[in-house]
């Protein structure tokens, strides 16, 4: 045998090898699959020898599982609170939803405003698990504690190959 390798993206042989079998024997190889990503993904297992009339090949098939990390409301529409008294508190909800197909790790939620602008937020202790097709609710609150518009956004850290932080707007 010349050779040994693999095609595709996600499927991982630990390094290509070549070796000389006798009549008869045998050799095995493990072949890894580490999507980066979800979705179906396509390989090859390839053979290639001097012996032999042409390589041969076994078809790789995996399927990448991941998280799908999603808020409602959406952030670029973000949490509007209206207009509040000061000293008044005001509660809303940003509800965390798991779209995917695997576990999803949120590993903080924190809120960014710019000074202290009264914006809040009661999260459990993180890292939180959120299980496919579940959803965990982040209750926010706003005290204004001076008159004007106030700004700022949940910021949401998650294990979303695609989407490591979302921030929604708060208002």
């Amino acid at each position: 045998i010349d050779s040994v390798h693999v095609r595709g993206d996600g499927f991982v042989l630990p390094t290509a090898l070549g070796l000389e079998l006798t009549p008869a024997e045998q050799a095995s190889f493990d072949v890894s699959f580490r999507p980066a990503k979800s979705g179906r993904f396509d390989g090859r297992f390839i053979v290639t020898s001097s012996d032999l009339p042409a390589d041969r090949a076994l078809v790789l098939i995996g399927d990448g599982l991941a998280p799908l990390a999603r808020v409602s409301p959406l952030p670029e529409v973000g949490v509007n609170f209206d207009l509040h008294e000061i000293g008044q508190q005001a509660t809303r909800e940003v509800t965390i939803l798991n779209q995917g197909r695997a576990d999803l790790h949120i590993t903080a939620v924190t809120v960014a405003d710019q000074g202290s602008q009264g914006f809040s937020a009661v999260v459990l202790d993180a890292p939180l698990l959120v299980l496919p097709g579940d959803r965990h609710v982040v209750v926010v609150h706003f005290a204004p504690t001076y008159e004007g518009r106030a700004l700022g956004s949940l910021v949401i850290d998650t294990n979303d190959p695609e989407l490591r932080r979302l921030e929604v707007l708060l208002r």
